[in-house]
């Protein structure tokens, strides 16, 4: 197995938290900054490339296809949106698009929301690759440039799954989180398991 290199799986991070993909509603967004999101995954996961097609939909959503070994099988999706929120009002004790770190944590918009999940996906798929191995069934990455907003991509990338015949295995998105300040006199922190969204 390729041995990992933490250093450069964080520089490469970083390059994706420094972006600023910051969605809004009305369509006041950079559009070089989402723009130019696919092409740096391009850049910076070349073997991933060489493998997997891209392709963009809605002019801004993202999906990736990692051929697997067996045309028959239903593929897995993983998402990921990369459009964050603004970091405008907010006091920030480091900025927010500078992804420094700071007593071993990276400080940056989207570092929990969640371009960590778009950073997973892409190391292991890169490994994966590297290793030579290819997996059982196609594995998807889809991603949303307006999720934060409730826009149109993800149900878009929904809709040509439909159209294409295509009905994944299983589809892991961003999920819940730990809660530990409740309502209702909750006091133990507890898991939520998001099964719908």
């Amino acid at each position: 197995m390729k041995e990992i290199n933490k250093e450069r799986a964080i520089e490469r991070f970083q390059m994706m938290l420094r972006k600023r993909t910051v969605s809004d509603k009305n369509g006041n967004f950079d559009k070089e900054e989402f723009a130019s999101f696919l092409p740096m995954l391009q850049e910076i996961y070349p073997a991933v490339f060489e493998k997997a097609e891209a392709k963009l939909i809605n002019e801004y959503g993202i999906l990736v296809r990692l051929k697997g070994k067996n045309p028959g099988l239903k593929p897995v999706v993983l998402m990921a949106h990369y459009d964050v929120v603004s970091d405008e009002g907010q006091d920030w004790a480091h900025p927010a698009f500078e992804a420094e770190i700071h007593d071993d944590c990276i400080w940056a918009r989207g570092a929990i929301d969640t371009k960590c999940i778009i950073a997973g996906v892409f190391e292991a798929m890169d490994r994966l690759v590297q290793d030579g191995l290819t997996p059982e069934r196609d594995i998807y990455f889809a991603s949303s440039n307006c999720e934060e907003v409730a826009g149109d991509t993800m149900p878009k990338i929904v809709e040509w799954f439909s159209e294409n015949n295509i009905e994944p295995w299983f589809v892991l998105d961003e999920g819940g989180a730990i809660m530990t300040r409740l309502p209702m006199g909750i006091k133990t922190p507890f898991a939520m398991v998001a099964l719908s969204e």
